[in-house]
């Protein structure tokens, strides 16, 4: 009798423990991925949906009389919980226009952009603790229109995302992520991608955020990267948060600009 009641504790304890660890997932705030380009290490809890979308995003380029406008309408990240620690995204760029001036006629591009498949499992801190730690592989398909984005190969890599408490209302996060792109020779070459940000509290509803962005593409004549990103999020409930933002170049070889606005809803 006392194995029998031993082993029918342990099941209630296990039960109890289970049942804890899901009413915290399905209470966990709301984090998303955007609109920093710093990853979030915190995962949809298990059975939610979460849509994360830019409105409208807007990039600028200017070099030797070359100026470059892009927009993409309504890039989107609709992400699933599959359990406690883990969720899988789908990435897609639905429509893409690029115009280009300074060469002379002007030149219009535009068109369905690239599909990538994520999935994010949280290592630790998921729903407790003063930081965060995942991992996310990801891989990207050929999915663009011909003339139009991407290297018309199969690539991917992994993102590894930190997030930590600075003090009541103010977080950060850092990330490393490394790319295995099609390179001018058309082999596979590292991108490399490091990046830091601050959030902070405004108000209940109003946050804010800043970050230092940089890359590195591993082929002939690549040279670093680098933005200094801003922006605002405003959370008129739970569930629910707008935002907006700005990246800008910090160096000839980067964007001079990129605008957007965006919502995330988790239901």
């Amino acid at each position: 009798m006392k194995r029998i009641y031993s082993l029918s504790t342990c099941a209630v304890i296990a039960i109890g423990a289970a049942a804890l660890q899901e009413a915290a997932a399905q209470t966990r705030e709301l984090s998303t991925d955007r609109p920093d380009r710093t990853e979030s290490p915190y995962t949809v809890p298990q059975g939610k949906w979460q849509l994360e979308m830019d409105v409208a995003n807007w990039t600028h380029n200017e070099d030797a009389g070359v100026e470059v406008d892009t927009l993409a309408v309504a890039p989107f990240n609709l992400k699933y919980g599959i359990d406690a620690n883990t969720d899988i995204q789908l990435v897609v760029a639905p429509y893409v226009r690029s115009e280009i001036s300074g060469l002379g006629p002007d030149d219009t591009v535009s068109g369905f952009g690239e599909v990538t498949v994520r999935v994010k499992h949280n290592i630790w801190g998921n729903d407790d603790g003063s930081t965060a730690f995942a991992v996310m592989p990801f891989v990207t398909f050929p999915t663009a229109d011909d003339g139009f984005g991407g290297s018309g190969d199969v690539e991917g890599g992994v993102i590894l995302p930190l997030g930590f408490a600075i003090a009541d209302g103010v977080g950060a996060g850092v990330m490393v992520q490394v790319n295995a792109l099609k390179d001018s020779s058309d082999d596979y070459a590292a991108e490399y991608i490091v990046s830091g940000t601050v959030s902070f509290d405004v108000t209940n509803q109003i946050g804010g955020y800043v970050e230092l962005f940089a890359s590195k593409f591993d082929d002939i004549g690549e040279k670093t990267q680098a933005t200094f990103d801003f922006g605002v999020t405003y959370s008129p409930e739970a569930e629910l948060q707008f935002d907006a933002g700005a990246n800008l170049g910090l160096n000839d070889n980067t964007d001079d600009m990129q605008l957007f606005v965006g919502v995330s809803r988790r239901w």
